[in-house]
Formats: C-alpha cells, sequence, structure tokens
C-alpha cells in the first residue's frame, strides 16, 4: 500500500522533485564528490570485482548497448574524444601505445607520468603540437628507442610523428644509407647547377 502512495505522490510531483535534486546537487556537488572518492577509496575492491561479476553476467546485453550508444553518439563521442586529446594528448598515447604493445607481444610499464612530451621534437628540432588533422607532423608521438624492448619506461621518449615516420622501421645502416642517398643527389644536382 505504501509503495503505491509513493508511486502516486513522486508520479504527481515528478518535475518538481527532480528540481529539488538538481538544486541540492549543484549546492552540494563538491561535497557529494568528495563522499563518493571516500566510498570508493575505501570499497575500491569490492566495486572492482562487483563490475566484473555484472559485466560477465550482462556482457552480450552491455556489449549491445554500447555498440547501440556509439551508434547513436558518434558525433557526440568524437568531439569529445578530440577536445579531451587536446587538452592532454597523453592518456590517448598510453591507452594506444598499451593496445600496441598487447598486438605486438612486447613489454609494457608505461605510467601517464612516465610520457613527457618536450616543447620541441628531439630529432628534428621543431615545435610539438597537436594538429587539427589525424596524422599530425607536429603532433606528440611515443616512440620506442630500441623497439625489440617495447613500451618500457627506460626506452621511450616523445618526438615528433613526422620524425617517428621517419624513423619508422629502418635500421641504422638504411638510415645511414638514405642519409648517403641524400648528400650524394644534393652534390650531383649542385655540380649541374655550377
Amino acid at each position: 500500500m505504501k509503495k503505491n502512495l509513493n508511486k502516486k505522490y513522486y508520479d504527481k510531483n515528478r518535475e518538481e522533485l527532480l528540481e529539488k535534486k538538481r538544486k541540492y546537487y549543484q549546492e552540494n556537488k563538491e561535497k557529494i564528490a568528495n563522499k563518493k572518492r571516500e566510498f570508493y577509496s575505501l570499497n575500491k575492491e569490492k566495486i572492482i570485482e562487483h563490475n566484473k561479476q555484472y559485466y560477465e553476467i550482462n556482457k552480450e546485453k552491455t556489449r549491445s548497448y554500447q555498440k547501440q550508444y556509439r551508434k547513436e553518439n558518434r558525433e557526440r563521442l568524437r568531439d569529445y574524444d578530440k577536445n579531451k586529446y587536446h587538452q592532454d594528448p597523453r592518456p590517448k598515447m598510453l591507452t594506444s601505445a598499451k593496445s600496441r604493445a598487447k598486438k605486438l607481444g612486447i613489454p609494457f610499464n608505461l605510467l601517464l607520468d612516465d610520457i613527457i612530451i618536450p616543447k620541441f621534437c628531439p630529432i628534428l628540432g621543431i615545435e610539438i603540437k597537436i594538429g587539427t588533422e589525424k596524422y599530425y607532423p607536429c603532433s606528440p608521438s611515443l616512440d620506442r628507442v630500441l623497439p625489440e624492448l617495447g613500451y618500457v619506461k627506460e626506452y621511450v621518449c616523445v618526438i615528433s610523428f613526422r620524425a617517428n615516420t621517419l624513423k619508422n622501421d629502418g635500421t641504422l645502416e638504411e638510415h645511414q644509407k638514405i642519409c648517403e642517398y641524400i648528400k650524394r643527389n644534393i652534390n650531383d644536382k649542385e655540380k649541374e647547377t655550377n
């Protein structure tokens, strides 16, 4: 009986109750956030375990919902990701590197604070900045100094996307041959013009 009365009252005063709830939240935003953080820190393991169990039980339902949500909100999500990347590209760089490491079967032990973006590319000397295009030459890019060692803190640095593209899979000997070729061509062209 009491449930029915509460439901009737809620249905009748829905907008007013929602407005009170919004107002309370706005007035106590920081307090609520602190309580949530405190609760999470005290119950972190339980929450993680609960979420894992829920996901396992509802895997298909969750995936279906996520797929539908992404489909319906493609533009909004892309804009959100773009803005987030422009504010701080490091989280995206970290998750992409982790994914590549898993795919390639190479070591990975980076943390967000291990990714330090310099003002200028240490190889080309160009200013590192985030561009509007997907593959902007001046964008920051994670470089594996010794590729076979993977994404390990001691062997990773940030360089420009252009430098990383040039460096990509070439060996030292191949890069030296490219340098020699360019020098020869420049010398030949200079001789022709003189």
